[in-house]
């Protein structure tokens, strides 16, 4: 019996060798260790917690209460603080690694105006 492949081949036996890695190594490596795109907070208290984004489903944004929601698949993620326009578009595309809440010692420096608060909710299951 003779399979025949129908996609990518003038009516070969066999399909079209796949094209080579860019580099000579045999592999590509994707832009991260864990090969999806992660976002680590750092709570007031030194608590660390990454989440991959495709767990984000929802993101809220409150000018008003100077507000930024995260809803992932089992934490909510709140930011309180000044000037989050940029931050939401960031998060929108991805773009954010990490994120640490304002260290007392510098919020002097800040003036509230980049202040950054984050608290993480756990679900209750």
């Amino acid at each position: 019996m003779s399979l025949k492949f129908k996609h990518g081949n003038e009516g070969g036996d066999t399909p079209k060798k796949a094209p080579e890695p860019e580099n000579n190594n045999g592999f590509e490596a994707y832009p991260s260790p864990a090969n999806v795109r992660t976002v680590t907070f750092v709570e007031k208290a030194g608590v660390e917690e990454t989440l991959f984004y495709s767990d984000l489903y929802s993101i809220q944004f409150d000018r008003k209460q100077a507000t930024l929601t995260l809803l992932f698949q089992h934490r909510d993620v709140t930011i309180t603080g000044g000037n989050l326009d940029e931050l939401n578009e960031l998060f929108k595309s991805q773009e954010v690694k990490n994120i640490c809440t304002t260290n007392e010692r510098y919020e002097s420096l800040v003036n509230g105006r980049f202040r950054i608060d984050i608290e993480i909710k756990k679900d209750a299951n």
